[in-house]
């Protein structure tokens, strides 16, 4: 989900971008800022954090603009990303090398050709079972665990239609906000009664 604003907006020091629609609407999403170091940007993250809005993605194609970002929030939990939105070609990672499930992000234009390929056996050791979930349709929340035996919350986030989230090596709990079609991958081969243990407090 995209929001547009006005460039003349943007850059007006006294107006406040962020409307109370704005607000109600994204709350408890995680929103991205690309630019977040230019004039637009930069203003629009300060406009975010003045609600008190946290899950926020700051994207920059300056190491430098990130640096300053950086420093500036260093006492918020933002997660910052070099790059750029205009190199179509990019295939952008979300994952970690190390991780046990990967996910990218591709974006090419029309008419562009992967060339034939395969990809060949490889021995890998799989010792968590990771899960990513994909809302087609409704909401849920979701509260995260530190601990595999006990229940030690770490975090609550709500998800909507389109948004998506891997869990790696947590406990988790997901209730249902809205009757809700979601699509789920995990590793396999999978053992229904041996690949789930419950929490207990």
């Amino acid at each position: 989900m995209f929001e547009s604003f006005f460039i003349k907006q943007a850059l007006q020091k006294s107006t406040s971008l962020i409307c109370d629609e704005f607000l109600k609407k994204y709350q408890h999403h995680t929103i991205l800022i690309t630019g977040a170091g230019g004039s637009i940007g930069s203003k629009i993250v300060e406009e975010l954090v003045k609600i008190n809005i946290k899950n926020i993605v700051l994207l920059d194609h300056s190491e430098l603009h990130l640096f300053k970002l950086k420093k500036k929030y260093s006492s918020l939990d933002f997660s910052y990303e070099i790059g750029d939105i205009r190199d179509h070609k990019k295939i952008d990672f979300i994952t970690e090398s190390k991780n046990e499930m990967q996910i990218a992000m591709m974006n090419r234009p029309a008419k562009e050709i992967v060339r034939a390929h395969y990809h060949p056996q490889q021995k890998r050791i799989v010792k968590n079972t990771s899960e990513f979930l994909y809302l087609v349709k409704g909401s849920i929340k979701v509260t995260f665990f530190k601990s595999k035996k006990k229940l030690k919350k770490i975090t609550t986030k709500e998800l909507s239609t389109g948004d998506f989230l891997c869990f790696f090596n947590c406990g988790h709990a997901i209730e249902f906000l809205k009757k809700t079609s979601l699509i789920e991958v995990k590793q396999g081969p999978y053992g229904r009664n041996l690949d789930k243990t419950f929490l207990v407090k």
